[in-house]
């Protein structure tokens, strides 16, 4: 695994990452559209750097897939 700077096509990947994490239900969060996280993932690809806060994908070295939470087995 590695880190990088996210790009506007996460949108998707963390799209499936918020719902596993509603999955879990350790999370409420307002619902967020598509779009919305299209729009996320391409203020934050160009988002100047900010020294408090840090935003970052992990990526899988060979297949550079984003990685992120996944739900147990139900």
């Amino acid at each position: 695994m590695q880190l990088r700077g996210i790009e506007p096509d996460d949108a998707t990947a963390f799209m499936g990452f918020a719902a596993d994490e509603e999955g879990l239900g350790d999370l409420v969060s307002p619902p967020r559209s598509a779009e919305g996280y299209r729009v996320w993932a391409k203020e934050q690809a160009t988002a100047a750097p900010d020294a408090d806060r840090l935003q970052l994908a992990v990526e899988a070295v060979g297949t550079r897939e984003t990685a992120g939470p996944s739900a147990p087995p139900g």
